[in-house]
């Protein structure tokens, strides 16, 4: 395919500022996972305009145009219509992590720690292990 230039364009597009553009993509971006959704479930939009109770088509056009802005309460609902996610958000129940520190080394007959190392480890319970090493010098 041949790429038509323009010096109009082109001074166009060095106009538009980067936030912008970031928006735009945004927007175009949730319209095309919508569409795709739709295609993959082998909805048309009176389906995705039944499923997520509008009473106009003409919403679900202004959705996949690409230029709506979205409101999270929107998104939620296409989303749940869909069986997809188009709030890239994870709700995590947050646990508190308890770190205990285990010297390894030997002890002197005097009580005083040798050379070695501290190992931190989470014990709660998530997936995270050991967390980091420490070296420990020995003692005189």
């Amino acid at each position: 395919m041949k790429k038509y230039k323009s010096s109009l364009l082109e001074e166009l597009s060095a106009e538009i500022h980067p936030l912008e553009q970031k928006k735009t993509d945004a927007k175009m971006i949730l319209a095309a996972k919508i569409e795709d959704a739709m295609k993959a479930k082998g909805w048309n939009r009176t389906q995705l305009m039944n499923a997520t109770g509008q009473k106009n088509l003409s919403m679900i056009t202004k959705w996949l145009s690409g230029t709506h802005n979205f409101t999270t309460e929107t998104l939620v609902i296409i989303g749940q219509a869909l069986g997809i996610n188009l709030l890239n958000i994870q709700i995590e129940e947050t646990k508190p992590k308890h770190y205990y520190g285990f010297a390894t080394g030997e002890i002197s007959p005097k009580g005083h720690h040798q050379a070695g190392s501290i190992i931190w480890a989470n014990l709660s319970h998530s997936t995270e292990t050991i967390s980091s090493k420490v070296q420990l010098p020995a003692e005189a």
